[in-house]
């Protein structure tokens, strides 16, 4: 039989735990036969939703193969499957990923306002949860590969991150993120080293564990944020209006906690992410972020003391707004494999549900030093 090699992409990669191969067989379904027994019938679900290119020419399992032929197999979103199959990615996207954040993603919040009004200790505890919500669905949802070395560098970085932020009460208080940041990066690095993977294998997984470690690690501004001026036990914020702080953190966490639910609400709704419908969606949700943040800022004790805790409020809840929007976008894009997508609903719904809030940390911090100053 004639032996050929065989290229697997996306998914089919991750599947056979190789780039490429060499097998034997008369036609493409004689080498498909090959490459299941040889992978096991997890390729060979994958496999199952491909299409093939022999010598660059689309090919069926029948087509004949010579020696040195070469077999592309492109799994979906890679240049494969039919076109059903990427017609139905919108819908099972939103299907999976609707509901279940407009019920997980208020409730998020509120807890992080209820920490948050009983001190940087609670508030620490409540960002610790959030960061493993995300971790716990954030490389299941993008399926790369090294997962349990990522899940390893970006949890150390933001724990550590935790205790750091939480423990320092003075200026700069943000110097211990670049104590975290450099050793996560480069034990990052470390890691794909030690894995020996394909170089593209390397670009996908360090990409996800560089992008998991800066969001985990950017949710614990809110720390250091909610402390600006405050007086107790604290110089950070000396020269900021007093409880400053509570209102950027409060205008943060309801302006992203809302603009989630709101543009979530809408993908369960309607499977349209295209278009006029999209742009609405956006301008609704910043718009609602904008109002939550203004009343959260009303509400929070810095408007006893200070006229200008609403405005810092919106201010806050717009920035955050923006950022969710953003970040529930990323958590509900297509799955590389819409066969995978109802699978994978639990981990998109974590990670639609945690990564807007961690990303309210930096305009909370950021804003309340700039406004309430």
């Amino acid at each position: 039989m004639p032996a050929v090699t065989v290229r697997y992409w996306a998914a089919a990669r991750a599947a056979a735990g190789v780039a490429e191969e060499r097998l034997a067989g008369d036609t493409l379904g004689d080498v498909l036969i090959a490459a299941r027994l040889a992978h096991g019938e997890q390729l060979g679900r994958v496999l199952a939703r491909c299409s093939y290119l022999v010598d660059a020419v689309r090919a069926r399992p029948d087509t004949l193969v010579t020696e040195g032929s070469v077999i592309e197999v492109l799994p979906p979103f890679a240049g494969g499957a039919p076109a059903d199959a990427h017609a139905s990615a919108p819908a099972t996207r939103a299907r999976v990923a609707g509901w279940p954040v407009v019920a997980l993603c208020p409730p998020l919040a509120a807890g992080g306002l209820l920490a948050a009004s009983l001190g940087p200790g609670p508030l620490t505890a409540w960002v610790a949860a959030l960061q493993a919500l995300l971790l716990a669905g954030w490389f299941r949802l993008f399926r790369v590969p090294g997962v349990g070395h990522g899940i390893v560098v970006a949890g150390a970085a933001g724990a550590v991150a935790d205790v750091l932020l939480l423990v320092r009460e003075t200026e700069p208080p943000l110097e211990p993120v670049a104590w975290v940041l450099g050793p996560a990066l480069l034990a990052a690095l470390v890691a794909q080293l030690l894995r020996r993977p394909a170089r593209d294998d390397v670009v996908t997984s360090m990409t996800a564990t560089v992008t998991a470690t800066l969001v985990v690690v950017g949710g614990v501004w809110l720390i250091p944020a909610l402390r600006l001026g405050s007086t107790v036990g604290t110089t950070l914020g000396s020269n900021t209006a007093p409880e400053a702080g509570a209102a950027a953190v409060a205008g943060g966490l309801v302006g992203a906690g809302v603009a989630t639910a709101v543009a979530a609400l809408g993908s369960a709704r309607r499977a349209s992410f295209e278009g006029r419908s999209l742009s609405a969606r956006i301008a609704l949700g910043l718009l609602a972020g904008a109002l939550a943040g203004w009343a959260a800022g009303e509400l929070s004790p810095a408007a006893a003391a200070w006229n200008g805790a609403g405005a810092l409020g919106s201010a806050a809840g717009s920035a955050a707004a923006a950022l969710a929007l953003a970040g529930q976008r990323l958590a509900t894009a297509p799955a590389r494999d819409p066969g995978t997508a109802a699978a994978d609903g639990a981990a998109r719904a974590l990670v639609a549900a945690s990564l807007p809030l961690l990303l309210a940390g930096p305009p909370a911090y950021l804003l309340g030093r700039l406004l309430g100053g």
